[in-house]
This record gives C-alpha cells, sequence and structure tokens, in this order.
C-alpha cells in the first residue's frame, strides 16, 4: 500500500480510511541524521486523507521520535503493527507479532507515541502468538495496552501468529479465524472500539460482518481489508462508498473515468516523485503502474492487459503511465472500461456457426 496504490483507492473510495506500508522506526531515525529527506517514506498528496502511518519497532523513545519526525505530514492517525508474524521483523527485529508476548513493553510503546502525538494513535495485532493463544491472554493484552491511556481502537487480525515454522504467508492462511473473539472483545470493552482483519475479500463480507451482532449483542467498529483491496481494487473498493457508507454514488462512476484520472495524477506527480526516489521517472513510472495489474482480474483482455503493462515497463522506457494505459486498455471491451461499480457481470460458453466455442460475456 504505498503512495502509488493509495492514490489509485482514494480515486475509488473517498470515505475508506487508507493505511501506509508498515515503517521502521530506525529508517526514519537514521535518514534523518543522514540529513537526507523523508519524503519518500512519507510525503503523501492531500486528496488521500485520511491515512493511516503505520510504524513498526520495540524501543519507545525511538518509536516516539519516529512520531515526531512524521508530524510535519499530518497522518490522520498513528497505529503500531503488533501483528507482522514475517522472521525479520518478529525474529531478528523482535517486534511486530513478538510483541504481543510483552504487553507492558507495548504499553509503554504507546504511551510514548501517544505523548507526542496530537492525533490518535492505535494498535493492529494478532489474537494470540504461538502457545499465549487464550483468549483470557488476549483480553489481558487488550486491558494493559489501553487501561487508563488514550488508546482506544484495536485492528484485530483475527487469527494467531507463529514466529516459527510458518512462513508470513502460511501465517496468513492456517491458522483459522476466529471472528467471535473480535466480537466478544468488543463486549468486554465497550468503552473500545475493535475493527476485524483476516480472510475478508469483498464489500458483501465486510457488510456482512458490519451488521452482525455478537452473544450479547457486541458490535465491530469497522472492517480491514488487506490483500483482496490490493490485489482485485475495483472490485473491492469502487462500491464501498454507496454499499457501505450510504453515499447516495460512488467517486469513480468506470475504470475508463478511473484510468483517466489515475494517469493524470500519477503524471503531475512524476517529476517530484522522481526527485524523492533520486531517480529517472521511467524507474517511477513502474512503480506507478504496478497497482494497475488487478484491476481487471478474472475479466475478458485481463492476460493481455498485465502482459502489454508488464512488457512496457521491463522492456521498454514508457515517459508517462498515460503511456502505459492506453497501450494497455486497447485489449479491454468497451463494456468492461464502460461498467458501473455496481455492474454485475454474466459469463457463458456459446459456439458460433462454424462450430468453435468462444466466451461470450454481458454486463
Amino acid at each position: 500500500t504505498d503512495v502509488y496504490y493509495r492514490n489509485l483507492a482514494r480515486l475509488l473510495s473517498r470515505r475508506t480510511w487508507l493505511y501506509t506500508e508498515m515503517i521502521v522506526d530506525k529508517t526514519l531515525i537514521y535518514k534523518e541524521k543522514e540529513g537526507k529527506s523523508l519524503d519518500r517514506y512519507l510525503h503523501f498528496p492531500e486528496p488521500q486523507h485520511p491515512v493511516v502511518l503505520q510504524l513498526g519497532g520495540n524501543s519507545p523513545p525511538q518509536l516516539e521520535a519516529a512520531v515526531k519526525l512524521a508530524l510535519s505530514y499530518e497522518y490522520d492517525e498513528i497505529n503500531l503493527n503488533c501483528g507482522c508474524p514475517s522472521p525479520r521483523v518478529s525474529g531478528k527485529g523482535c517486534f511486530g507479532a513478538a510483541l504481543m508476548k510483552d504487553p507492558p513493553s507495548v504499553r509503554a510503546i504507546v504511551e510514548g507515541m501517544s505523548r507526542s502525538s496530537p492525533v490518535p494513535v492505535t494498535i493492529k495485532c494478532r489474537l494470540g502468538v504461538d502457545d499465549n493463544d487464550t483468549y483470557p491472554e488476549l483480553v489481558e493484552f487488550v486491558r494493559q495496552t489501553s487501561e487508563n491511556l488514550p488508546i482506544d481502537h484495536f485492528i484485530m487480525h483475527a487469527r494467531k501468529a507463529f514466529l516459527q515454522g510458518l512462513s508470513p504467508a502460511q501465517n496468513r492462511d492456517v491458522p483459522p479465524l476466529k471472528y467471535d473473539w473480535v466480537f466478544k472483545l468488543s463486549e468486554d470493552f465497550p468503552h473500545l472500539k475493535f475493527s476485524l482483519n483476516g480472510g475478508v475479500k469483498t464489500l458483501d463480507e465486510a457488510k456482512d460482518l458490519l451488521e452482525r451482532r455478537g452473544e450479547r449483542g457486541g458490535r465491530i467498529h469497522g472492517v480491514m481489508i488487506g490483500r483482496a483491496a490490493y490485489k482485485t481494487p475495483w472490485h473491492t473498493l469502487a462500491d464501498a462508498d454507496r454499499a457501505i457508507f450510504g453515499e447516495a454514488e460512488n467517486p469513480c462512476t468506470s475504470r475508463r473515468q478511473l484510468l483517466r484520472d489515475y494517469c493524470e495524477l500519477c503524471d503531475s506527480q512524476l517529476e517530484r516523485q522522481s526527485k524523492s526516489w533520486s531517480c529517472e521517472p521511467k524507474q517511477v513510472v513502474r512503480k506507478m503502474a504496478k497497482p494497475l495489474l488487478g484491476l481487471f482480474y478474472a475479466e475478458p483482455g485481463t492476460n493481455k492487459w498485465k502482459r502489454t503493462i508488464e512488457e512496457m515497463l521491463h522492456k521498454g522506457s514508457p515517459a508517462s503511465v498515460t503511456e502505459v494505459v492506453e497501450r494497455s486498455m486497447e485489449h479491454i471491451p468497451a463494456e468492461i472500461l464502460d461498467a458501473s461499480p455496481q455492474a454485475k457481470y454474466v459469463t457463458r460458453t456459446e459456439t458460433d456457426s462454424e462450430g468453435n466455442r468462444k466466451r461470450v460475456f454481458s454486463v
């Protein structure tokens, strides 16, 4: 979820909250000491608001220092990552999901972050880690990290994490989901907000969870959609403002409009981003075009769309995102480009007069 993906996501939805990738506190501190600009890590365009800065680390002073370095960028919220199970993070780095084993340290961290942050500080975590995986232990973690502190929102990845034995990818799928635990937390801590993350791939699933109630009437505050929103941005986000937030209409009426607006935005930022990354414009074009690969997921023309983009990015030297998109759009049927966010697709196989079978779709 880099700045380029967030540009695309914000064009699709004005109401959803967007999160940065996890940025390690030491990265910001070391770059600042070297006298280098932090724009590469922290700058984002004004229209992206609301945006949450997610930080990683395990040192209260360093995380507080990172918060101070980010102040001028005016994020809407600061989030502490206590859920990443990557060996580089939770193993060698001893932060991310590993922090769940040490609630007092997490408390000290968020206390310092809150002291220096004018915006809310939140925690993203798992339901447990390794053998620390009982519901009472989870309750104790929430209690210790929020009691008498201005921490009132937890984003819960609704499964435990294994710090050894599973890869990061397996940690996203193998441990079973326990949505009921998140609803139970909302009942045991009615003064706190809990958002649910993990396994949610569609707006319909998100809406069902937001409308669901726990055994004692508890409700969750929100739903976080991660990889599905990145891999299939149109299908996941395009109808969010209408379907989830009750707006009369969505900001983006079609993917033709989306691509036009995205190209215009990216090309206007190309010079600034090239300076931030200290690289040639064509290298930034590659980063900007990457979020578009899944825009036509499972639809006619998607393979040629992706192949054309990848060939242009890796074998050519496109001068703008517009150049990449205009060439690739040739493979997408007009009916798909102009379909609304609410459009449903019907596909079937037909045989023509010469006996050739072909896939036919309608919107």
